[in-house]
């Protein structure tokens, strides 16, 4: 694989992860992985989420759309590319994200 610092996500990756495609999903966790491990930038775009979402909403399972909470993550996206170092929100369940310290108003 080539050498690079910051790469761009298509939309097919993040839906077979997303989706647990059996043939990609391995591949796919590994690759995300490897770029953990060597502080690889992923980027993604709006397109992406837009993207995502047909599937859910044409074949009838709406279920999958929580996999993906669009909203949620422009906003945390946009606080990394920001180079911001705190996100504050309301939302508990963001503390979990691992890219930005979330920080909630309890936290006040």
């Amino acid at each position: 694989m080539t050498e690079f610092k910051r790469v761009f996500v298509d939309t097919a990756p993040i839906i077979y992860y997303l989706e647990n495609n059996s043939l990609y999903k391995g591949l796919i966790k590994n690759f995300f992985a490897l770029c953990i491990e060597k502080n690889i930038q992923i980027v993604t775009s709006a397109i992406t989420i837009e993207e995502y979402l047909v599937f859910p909403y044409v074949s009838g399972k709406v279920e999958l759309i929580d996999n993906f909470k669009a909203m949620d993550a422009l906003q945390i996206a946009t606080a990394i590319v920001g180079g911001c170092d705190m996100f504050f929100t309301n939302d508990k369940q963001l503390r979990q994200e691992q890219e930005i310290p979330c920080m909630t108003m309890e936290d006040l």
